[in-house]
C-alpha cells in the first residue's frame, strides 16, 4: 500500500509525513470532539481519562504511520504488533469514555487513572518503536 502511495503522490515528496505530523493529530483530536459532545454529551470533567487515553493514542498512531510512510518499519510481525496495540488503545479510549460518562465522581477518578496508565503505555511503546527503527537502521 506504502508503494502505491508513493506512486499515486510522486511529486509531492515529502507530502505524507508531514501530513501524518501535523494534519493527522488535528483530524483526530476534531474527531474526540465530536464523539464526546455527540455521543457521550460531555459538559464537565469526568471524561479526562479518555482525554489522555486519546492524546497517548494520537501519540501513537502518528509515530506509527509516520514511521510505515517512511519505510523505516520493515518486520511485518512488529508492524501487525504495533498495530494491534493501536486497535486496543483506542478500543480502551472508547471504554474510558464510557466510564466517564457515568456521571460518578470515584468512576470518572478511576477513568482518569486508567488514562494516565494508558498514556504512558502509549508513550513506551511510541519509545519502543522509535528506538527499535533507530537500532535498525
Amino acid at each position: 500500500m506504502l508503494k502505491f502511495l508513493q506512486d499515486l503522490l510522486p511529486s509531492l515528496g515529502g507530502f505524507i509525513p508531514a501530513f501524518l505530523a501535523t494534519v493527522l493529530p488535528a483530524v483526530f483530536l476534531i474527531a474526540n470532539a465530536i464523539i464526546k459532545r455527540t455521543l457521550f454529551k460531555q459538559t464537565d470533567f469526568h471524561l479526562f481519562g479518555g482525554d489522555m487515553v486519546f492524546c497517548g493514542s494520537v501519540l501513537f498512531a502518528s509515530d506509527l504511520l509516520r514511521e510505515l510512510s517512511v519505510g523505516h518499519l520493515r518486520d511485518g510481525l512488529k508492524t501487525a504488533a504495533y498495530v494491534l496495540m493501536l486497535l486496543l488503545f483506542f478500543l480502551v479510549w472508547l471504554l474510558v469514555l464510557w466510564i466517564g460518562s457515568k456521571r460518578n465522581r470515584v468512576l470518572s477518578v478511576v477513568a482518569a487513572l486508567v488514562g494516565a496508565v494508558i498514556f504512558s503505555c502509549c508513550s513506551a511503546a511510541t519509545w519502543s518503536m522509535l528506538q527499535s527503527v533507530k537500532n535498525s537502521l
